[in-house]
């Protein structure tokens, strides 16, 4: 029952970015990509654009910036097997607990962390970890592993993002000269 309610949201999903890369055509994308995506927000935004202070000639920076974002995750849906896109909902599903990370800052810092730092930490760490379990996925493809993810994939994949410098907090100590 979830993999049938989970494949009618990547649907809808699909549809509604269909439908802004087919309004982006005709100017009216702004105001549907606030209403799609369902952030009062950015409807609102695109609403004010139309009837605002400003001609009606320029777009809503915010709404245009959205369109284009949705027709980007589109692009790239239309492009993925069923594999990568179950691995990608399930990333947008998943989040950090926040009481795990609030105990590891506040042993950190020895203070309690504010909400929007956790939120933001949280967030930052989320896309770590999809950064190092992407490199481990293309270097068990290298490898020609098709099946789970090994620890060994996961800590080359550390490693290489190491050496490329993509790891935070990581320097590189300098050799001292010889002497």
């Amino acid at each position: 029952m979830e993999e049938d309610e989970l494949d009618l949201g990547l649907e809808d999903e699909l549809e509604r970015a269909l439908e802004m890369e087919e309004d982006a055509v005709d100017g009216t994308a702004a105001v549907r990509a606030g209403q799609g995506e369902g952030t009062a927000a950015a409807g609102e935004a695109a609403e004010e654009g139309k009837s605002g202070e400003g001609s009606e000639d320029e777009p809503d920076p915010h709404a245009t910036a959205e369109a284009m974002r949705i027709k980007r995750n589109a692009e790239y849906l239309a492009v993925m097997d069923e594999d990568q896109i179950d691995r990608y909902e399930a990333f947008r599903r998943s989040s950090l607990q926040k009481a795990s990370m609030r105990k590891l800052l506040h042993s950190v810092t020895g203070q309690p962390p504010q909400e929007r730092l956790l939120v933001a930490i949280c967030g930052i760490t989320k896309l770590f970890v999809g950064d190092l379990i992407e490199t481990a996925r293309e270097l068990a493809a290298a490898e020609g592993d098709s099946g789970p993810l090994q620890p060994h994939h996961v800590h080359a994949a550390y490693q290489r993002l190491d050496k490329q410098g993509v790891i935070p907090g990581q320097k590189r100590r300098r050799r001292p000269l010889c002497r």
